[in-house]
C-alpha cells in the first residue's frame, strides 16, 4: 500500500516537474500520473500479497487430527518462530495449532497460556500478523485478517474462564 502511494506521489512530482520544463500540457501530465500512481499501487498490493503467503494447493490439503466440528476457523499463515516457514493455523476453542507445510512439524498452543496479543503491523499501517507471548516466548505468525483471529482468541479465553465459574470442580470429602 504505502509503495503505491509513494509511487503514485512520485509519479505526480515527476509530472509536475515535466511539465515546469517542458512544453507538454499539465492537462496530460496530470491525469496520467494520478491513473499510474492507482495501478502502481494495484500492482503493489497483489505483488505483497503473493509474495507474503504464495498459497499452494497443497496447502489447502494439511489436516489435522482435530475433528473438523471442533475447528473455529483455519488459513495459511507463516510463522517467524520456525525458520519462516509456510503452513496452515487451526483455531479451536482450546487451542492454537500450527501444521507446517515444508517439515510437517506441528506446533500446539494453549489459548488459556497465550497472553499479551497484538497485531503485527507491516511498516507501522497494514495489519499482517500476530503477536503474542506463549509461556515466554514471544510468537509471530503473518496471516490473513489478524484482527478476527486475535478476537476470536481472546473470545475463546473469555468462554473457558466463564466455563471454569460455572463448572467448579468438585472433590469428594
Amino acid at each position: 500500500m504505502k509503495i503505491g502511494i509513494g509511487f503514485g506521489l512520485l509519479s505526480l512530482i515527476a509530472a509536475f516537474l515535466i511539465g515546469l520544463l517542458s512544453d507538454i500540457s499539465m492537462k496530460i501530465l496530470l491525469p496520467a500520473s494520478v491513473v499510474f500512481g492507482i495501478l502502481g499501487s494495484m500492482v503493489a498490493y497483489y505483488l505483497s500479497r503473493y509474495l507474503i503467503f504464495r498459497e499452494p494447493k497443497i496447502l489447502k490439503t494439511i489436516n489435522t487430527e482435530i475433528p473438523q466440528s471442533k475447528i473455529l476457523t483455519e488459513g495459511p499463515a507463516r510463522c517467524f518462530n520456525f525458520n519462516n516457514e509456510l503452513g496452515k493455523v487451526f483455531l479451536t476453542n482450546k487451542k492454537l495449532l500450527f501444521k507446517s507445510l515444508d517439515s510437517n512439524k506441528e506446533e500446539v498452543f494453549e489459548i488459556n497460556d497465550i497472553s499479551d496479543i497484538k497485531i503485527l503491523r507491516h511498516w507501522g499501517l497494514v495489519g499482517v500478523g500476530l503477536m503474542y507471548n506463549y509461556k515466554g516466548l514471544k510468537v509471530q505468525f503473518a496471516l490473513d485478517y489478524p484482527g478476527d483471529w486475535k478476537a476470536l482468541i481472546e473470545t475463546g479465553q473469555e468462554y473457558n474462564r466463564q466455563r471454569i465459574k460455572s463448572e467448579p470442580i468438585l472433590v469428594e470429602a
